[in-house]
């Protein structure tokens, strides 16, 4: 599984590499059943933007992505994880 997600056709650079237009990130703390996760432009240029600024839900990566996370989690608790959009239950410092 790449981090990362091409929407349209990728733009290459230098010996082909190719260029993705997002990044995700998922982090679960599986003690507590509890995620956040985050999708960000690859051309983000350093913006002083917050973090926060980029949480979605693990349901919204997996529209973009068409990747199943936590398949093997029991449906309901899998449903309720993938949802979810919250950072409370984080510690996010952002720009101030």
């Amino acid at each position: 599984m790449e981090p990362y997600i091409y929407i349209n056709s990728p733009k290459f650079i230098g010996n082909g590499v190719a260029v993705p237009e997002q990044f995700y990130k998922i982090i679960m703390d599986v003690k507590t059943n509890n995620a956040i996760s985050f999708l960000i432009p690859a051309h983000d240029k350093n913006t002083g933007d917050n973090l926060s600024d980029y949480i979605v839900s693990i349901d919204d990566i997996e529209a973009s992505t068409g990747m199943d996370f936590f398949s093997t989690l029991e449906d309901s608790l899998e449903d309720a994880i993938e949802s979810h959009k919250e950072q409370s239950l984080w510690k996010i410092r952002d720009n101030q």
